[in-house]
């Protein structure tokens, strides 16, 4: 059976510090690493850890106010909600 990030694209924000993604279908939050290259030159995908939101059902509200400061921090560094 194929894994989620192969049969379905995330919504994702990536820059050189790594990224974050999205896989609504799978309910999954995935945070990366940035990529890398190894010894013949290739591109690999840094060191990854993906979160199925659903494991988090019993403390949804805790998850909600801790995304909500996240989301307060960004737009205080970022100028507003236009980023």
């Amino acid at each position: 059976m194929p894994k989620y990030y192969q049969v379905e694209t995330p919504i994702g924000v990536y820059s050189e510090a790594g990224s974050i993604e999205f896989y609504p279908k799978a309910k999954r939050l995935v945070f990366a690493l940035p990529p890398w290259f190894n010894s013949k030159g290739e591109k690999c995908r840094g060191k990854t850890v993906g979160l199925p939101i659903e494991s988090f059902k019993d403390q949804y509200q805790q998850v909600i106010d801790l995304l909500d400061k996240v989301i307060a921090e960004l737009r205080s560094i970022g100028g507003g909600a236009d980023g």
